[in-house]
């Protein structure tokens, strides 16, 4: 598989060492080209700096760096702020996340400290149909056997309609999201 650096994806995960006044704006100001988006400010975590973990599922795929580029900051002692991601594989898990909401040993931070737009995207239970849900995580990269382990015997049955909506909206698109061969 391509390394994500030279692939074009849709969703990321971010953590920004940018002030959240500055994510805030920057989000808005790419509002148009976003499905969703989520963040966190962390700022009581133990033995860290604070920082900001960022969501963000896109409209179209963009170069993991792109999204980086979007929270370049340099702050006012003329330092660059890091941002650093990843493709975002697992959706629901890392909204989740955000908050610490299955993670108990970490400090956990009220459902109000998480801002998004379009919150229902990250919810599993907004999305009924298992099919749509196996290839947006196919499409986020996540692997078959995980697909199949999640989404049970109807993904197994009609994963040959899934991959073939795969390569048609590659050919209509003029991308490639995956790497499948005709």
């Amino acid at each position: 598989m391509a390394d994500f650096k030279e692939t074009k994806i849709y969703n990321v995960s971010l953590i920004s060492y940018a002030p959240v006044s500055f994510i805030k704006s920057t989000l808005e100001n790419h509002i148009s080209q976003l499905k969703a988006y989520a963040f966190c400010f962390h700022d009581r975590d133990t033995d860290k700096e604070p920082h900001t973990h960022i969501l963000i599922c896109c409209k179209s795929p963009m170069y993991l760096q792109t999204y980086i580029n979007w929270f370049r900051y340099i702050n006012e002692n003329d330092q660059l702020q890091n941002t650093f991601g990843q493709k975002l594989v697992d959706i629901k898990g890392a909204y989740q996340y955000l908050i610490h909401e299955n993670d108990i040993d970490k400090y956990q931070y009220l459902p109000t400290d998480r801002k998004s737009y379009n919150a229902d995207f990250f919810s599993i239970s907004s999305h009924e149909d298992k099919s749509i849900l196996a290839l947006t995580d196919i499409l986020a990269g996540c692997s078959l056997r995980d697909c199949a382990l999640r989404y049970g015997r109807d993904f197994i049955y009609h994963y040959a309609h899934i991959r073939q909506l795969i390569l048609d909206i590659e050919e209509q698109e003029g991308i490639t999201l995956l790497n499948i061969k005709k």
